[in-house]
Parts: C-alpha cells; structure tokens; sequence
C-alpha cells in the first residue's frame, strides 16, 4: 500500500511539477488580489487533487455583483484586459468561461464571477452565463478521499 501511495502517487503528480505549480500559483493569487475581487481561491481539477501534471489551474476569480454593471460578460473581457497588462510577454487567451494565461510553463485559466448564494456562482458561458457549484464538487472529492484513505484521487488520476 505505500508504493501505491507514494511511488505511483509521484508516477502520476510528479512533486517537482506540483512545487512548481503551486509557487506558481501565488504569484497569480498575487496578481489577482491586486484585482480587488470579494474572494479568489483554486477550483477544478487542482484544487481536488485530482490533476496529472501539466494540467491547467483554475482560479475563481469572485467579484462584487454590481461591479461592470453586473455583466459577467463583461467582466470576463475586463478581466482579459488586466491579464494582458501584467502577463504582456505571455499568452493571454479568453476562452468561453475562463482568461487563459501561461506563467512559467503552467497553465491558468481565471474564471471571472459573481457569488449569487453560498457555493452558487454565475460565471460566462461563451455569450451566455452559467451557475455552477465549484465547491460542492471539491467537498465531495474530500469526503470521496475520506471515505476511502485517500485513494479516490488516486484512481481518478489513473482513470484519466
């Protein structure tokens, strides 16, 4: 059981990638909370740990409901803007629900949002909006991960 935990664990999130990943992450937090937003925190795939290296990491980018007249839309093209402005040497790309951008080789998409209750969010949907439940999916994986010492993630990871 700990060459499953440890060896293949390491086989498929490489440390070195996820040392990278996450120091790479702050500096993007960092850039993020010069936004202003209400709050900002890691979703998807990352923040589940269920990732394989080179994947993308996706943050959350909360935003007061008023703010761009309330246009999600809008927001996301806001967004874009500051991105280009900070990160000029690299490749800044909006896509239907996030901004895209590649700091130091690693990969982040930005999901501009608004918090309409507690774990419900309104982020872009190409020209439409979309509610979505990020944090209920990252609290079932934890639980998943509980129920099971840990190797639900693990599995994930194999089955991708």
């Amino acid at each position: 059981m700990k060459w499953y935990h440890s060896e293949l664990n390491n086989l498929l999130y490489n440390r070195q990638w996820k040392v990278k990943a996450k120091r790479t992450r702050q500096e993007v937090f960092k850039f993020v909370g010069t936004l202003k937003p209400n709050r900002y925190f890691t979703s998807g795939s990352f923040a589940r740990k269920t990732n394989l290296q080179g994947a993308d990491i996706d943050i959350f980018v909360v935003l007061e409901p008023n703010s761009n007249n309330g246009d999600i839309l809008k927001a996301r093209e806001d967004l874009k803007k500051n991105t280009q402005k900070k990160y000029q040497k690299n490749f800044v790309r909006e896509q239907p629900h996030t901004v895209g951008v590649i700091v130091k080789d690693i990969t982040f998409d930005l999901i501009p949002a608004f918090e309409m209750s507690k774990d419900k969010f309104l982020i872009p949907e190409g020209d439409d909006t979309l509610e979505t439940e990020p944090l209920k999916s990252k609290a079932r994986v934890k639980d998943l991960n509980r129920e099971t010492s840990g190797t639900f993630s693990h599995f994930t990871r194999l089955i991708k």
